[in-house]
């Protein structure tokens, strides 16, 4: 009965951009869960197992917007993981990879708030030598 309806609001979800639009979306499914557990727990364990994943990794992307419009997320994967651009940018956006799609770790969104801030230490930190300032 309300098969059709969980599956577009997923699908709105994953594609909303606005945290006002995805709240709407949440209360929606909530909603639906209340007045259907079991058809929305059969519809989870069926198609909806790596929601949390999905919906994990676009609000994973939102947040980071405004920090990868200042620092290229190619320098905080080569840097702190060690690994490419590509890599990074695989995960932040869950393309699909083997036989699913590629997403942060928990542990992986940690780390990447830690390089964050580290590099916005090494930024205050910043000061030119003496020598630099005293150029005319």
């Amino acid at each position: 009965m309300y098969e059709k309806q969980l599956a577009e609001l997923r699908d709105r979800y994953i594609k909303a951009r606005s945290r006002a639009e995805k709240d709407e979306i949440l209360s929606k499914l909530q909603s639906i869960m209340a007045q259907s557990p079991e058809e929305a727990n059969k519809f989870f364990e069926e198609g909806l197992g790596d929601l949390y994943e999905k919906v994990g990794g676009a609000r994973v992307k939102d947040e980071l917007a405004g920090v990868l419009s200042i620092v290229q997320a190619a320098y905080i994967a080569k840097e702190y993981f060690g690994k490419s651009g590509s890599w990074f940018s695989q995960k932040l956006n869950g393309n699909k990879v083997g036989a699913g799609r590629a997403y942060f770790t928990h542990a992986e969104v940690l780390k990447i708030q830690e390089a964050i801030r580290d590099i916005g230490n090494k930024l205050s930190a910043f000061t030119f030598p003496a020598d630099v300032l005293a150029h005319d």
